[in-house]
């Protein structure tokens, strides 16, 4: 993903393939920031936050040279841009792990029964 892509076009992107991103609950961030800056969302329990899901990024240095960083190329770089925000280059570009979407289940609660326990408890009821 190119840098100024917002966290929305990259699920969708990601989404035709049948995969997903780690990203926040807004779809107006930007992709690399919140990924650069820790990133916390919905998907983080199950895949981690998503300072812990780039694969590779394409960095122009304070110097204005043009670093490309993984795992393997310049790993104390990509170790430091993950969760350091843009504290050591620009950012033009990344890569990040997708993934398989988790199922989800969706419903509502049936207030009456909660009512009911409650009933039973008034010391819970006093807690709420």
């Amino acid at each position: 993903m190119k840098g100024g892509a917002l966290s929305s076009d990259v699920v969708a992107a990601a989404e035709r393939t049948g995969l997903t991103a780690v990203t926040g609950t807004a779809g107006a961030v930007g992709m690399v920031g919140i990924t650069l800056g820790g990133g916390y969302g919905p998907l983080t329990g199950r895949f981690g936050l998503a300072a812990v899901n780039p694969l590779g990024a394409e960095v122009v240095l304070a110097d204005g040279s043009r670093v490309d960083t993984d795992a393997e190329h310049e790993p104390d770089l990509f170790w430091a841009l993950r969760g350091g925000g843009g504290n050591f280059g620009v950012v033009t570009s990344a890569r990040i792990r997708l993934h398989p979407p988790p199922a989800v289940a969706t419903g509502t609660i049936p207030l009456a029964p909660g009512r009911r326990r409650l009933a039973r408890h008034p010391q819970r009821r006093q807690r709420l």
